[in-house]
């Protein structure tokens, strides 16, 4: 059976499905095109935020570097400061020891 359609064309019973399938392969397209954006959209902001999370625990690390080298080397002047007041106290203790 055929219909006029609004061109004056005739038009099939099985033309509109055509059109349907069309416009379902259209939307299907779309979804997946869309679907597609938002992984890569996903996989960017892990990428970035895999970056951020590296740089942040370099500069951390850093840090810890800088704070240990400081404090290694104020051990390191404390022990030498309390090895010399011990070779101090040692020839004070064998002067006077000497003398009596």
């Amino acid at each position: 059976m055929s219909e006029i359609g609004p061109l004056g064309y005739a038009t099939h019973a099985l033309a509109r499905p055509r059109k349907l399938v069309k416009e379902a392969v259209a939307v299907a397209k779309s979804v997946k095109r869309n679907e597609a954006e938002v992984r890569f959209r996903n996989a960017q902001k892990r990428s970035e935020d895999k970056h951020k999370a590296l740089t942040e625990r370099q500069a951390a690390e850093e840090v810890i570097r800088e704070r240990t080298a400081r404090l290694r080397a104020l051990r390191l002047a404390k022990e030498a400061s309390d090895k010399e007041e011990a070779a101090k106290q040692s020839l004070l203790k064998s002067s006077t020891k000497k003398r009596g």
